[in-house]
C-alpha cells in the first residue's frame, strides 16, 4: 500500500513577498502542486489542500483520510536568515521523513539553513494523527530570497519527493524518467517497505494511569491493565517503549483532544504524560519503528466505566473498517487500558 501524504500549503495571502507582488499562499501552493506531481510519479498517494483553505480544515481532512505524513509547506520571514527550516514535535527531530525532506530542501537553498526546530505550539504539529513534517522553505521578506523561491517552485517540490524517496530507501524518479539511487537514509523512525528490512524482535511497553487521585503502578505489555479498576475514570496516562519511540495523547471529556506527548515522566507536565487530570474518554497512540526494521504498530484498547470488557483494539491511528483512529467512545469515560506493540 502506498504511503499517504497530505500537503498543506500556506493560506496566508496577507504575507507579501519582497518581489513580484505575490504572496506566501500563492507560492506555497505552486510548490505543493509541484510536490504532488513529483510524489505521485514516485508511487506515493497524495492529497493537496485547496488553495486558500485554512490549516484547521486541512488537519481535519488529513486525519479523516488517514494520512501517514502531514506536510505543511510555508515560506518564512523575520531576522537575517534566508535558508530552510524544518519544524517538528519534541522527539521527532530524528524521524527519517523529517530529516530527509529537510536535508533535500536545505541542500537546494543557496543560503545557510536553520536546522530542524522543535515546536510544541503549532496546531498542525499538535493536532495531526500522522507524522508532521513542517517545512519553511526559505525567507520571502528579502528580495533575493523571495525571487529565488518564485524561480524554484518546481525544484522545491521535487526536493520534497527526493527526500521522501531517500527516507524510504528507494530510487527517485525525475521528471524525465531518470532514476536516481538515493544515499543511505538519515537515522530516524518511521515505516517503510519490508523489503530488505531486519526483524526488530519483541518491543516492550511500560505504562501507568492516574485515577482516583493517584498514579497506579506501571504495567508491562498485556501482563495486566493500567488504572484503579472498574468505575474509576482514568484522567492521565504515561507510556514508554523499549525500542523505537511513541507519541500519544488523550481526549478529555471536558477539554477535547490534548496535545501529543512523547516522554514518560509523571512530574513533567509538558511532555511526560497525556491528560490534564479530567476524565478521559478516548486515547491515541502511534509507534515509530526504528529505521531499517520491519514496521510494527501500537495496539491498544480501553474499557469504559460501565463494562467489564474492552472495546475492540485500535492499531496506531488507523482509520479503516474496524478501526476508528482512536480507542474509546466519545462521552464515556474509560477506567482500564492496555497497550502493546506488534
Amino acid at each position: 500500500m502506498a504511503l499517504k501524504i497530505y500537503l498543506s500549503p500556506s493560506s496566508q495571502s496577507g504575507n507579501s513577498y519582497s518581489a513580484q507582488g505575490t504572496n506566501e499562499q500563492r507560492q506555497c501552493n505552486r510548490i505543493a502542486e509541484a510536490a504532488k506531481a513529483a510524489l505521485e510519479r514516485n508511487g506515493y498517494e497524495v492529497r493537496k489542500a485547496p488553495e486558500g483553505q485554512g490549516y484547521v480544515q486541512n488537519v481535519a481532512e488529513s486525519n479523516a483520510w488517514g494520512a501517514n505524513i502531514h506536510m505543511p509547506i510555508h515560506t518564512n520571514a523575520g531576522g537575517a536568515a534566508k535558508g530552510t527550516m524544518g519544524l517538528c514535535y519534541q522527539g521527532c527531530a530524528t524521524n527519517k521523513y523529517m530529516q530527509n525532506v529537510y536535508n533535500a530542501v536545505a541542500e537546494l537553498t543557496p543560503w545557510a539553513d536553520s536546522g530542524i526546530i522543535v515546536r510544541n505550539d503549532l496546531y498542525e504539529i499538535n493536532s495531526t494523527s500522522a507524522m508532521c513534517v513542517y517545512m519553511e522553505m526559505a525567507f520571502h521578506d528579502k528580495a533575493d530570497s523571495a525571487q529565488w523561491i518564485i524561480d524554484n517552485v518546481v525544484p522545491l517540490g521535487e526536493a520534497i519527493a527526493k527526500g521522501m524517496c531517500t527516507a524510504d530507501g528507494k530510487a527517485y524518479i525525475a521528471g524525465d524518467g531518470t532514476e536516481v539511487v538515493p544515499p543511505t537514509s538519515s537515522t530516524g523512525s518511521g515505516s517503510g517497505s519490508a523489503e530488505g528490512l531486519k526483524e526488530l524482535g519483541p518491543v516492550d511497553t511500560e505504562y501507568m494511569a492516574y485515577a482516583a487521585g493517584q498514579w497506579w503502578p506501571p504495567v508491562k505489555n498485556r501482563d495486566d491493565w493500567a488504572g484503579k479498576g472498574d468505575g474509576k475514570p482514568i484522567q492521565c496516562f504515561a507510556l514508554k517503549v523499549s525500542k523505537g519511540s511513541v507519541k500519544y495523547r488523550a481526549h478529555s471529556m471536558s477539554n477535547g483532544w490534548l496535545g501529543w506527548v512523547t516522554g514518560y515522566d509523571i512530574n513533567d507536565y509538558d511532555n511526560g504524560f497525556a491528560g490534564d487530570y479530567t476524565d478521559i474518554d478516548m486515547i491515541q497512540v502511534y509507534y515509530y519503528t526504528p529505521d531499517g526494521y520491519i514496521y510494527k504498530e501500537a495496539v491498544y484498547r480501553v474499557s469504559d466505566l460501565n463494562s467489564l470488557t474492552y472495546y475492540p483494539v485500535q492499531r496506531d491511528t488507523k482509520e479503516a473498517p474496524g478501526y476508528d483512529g482512536y480507542a474509546g467512545v466519545s462521552g464515556t469515560a474509560i477506567d482500564k487500558l492496555q497497550i502493546w506493540i506488534e
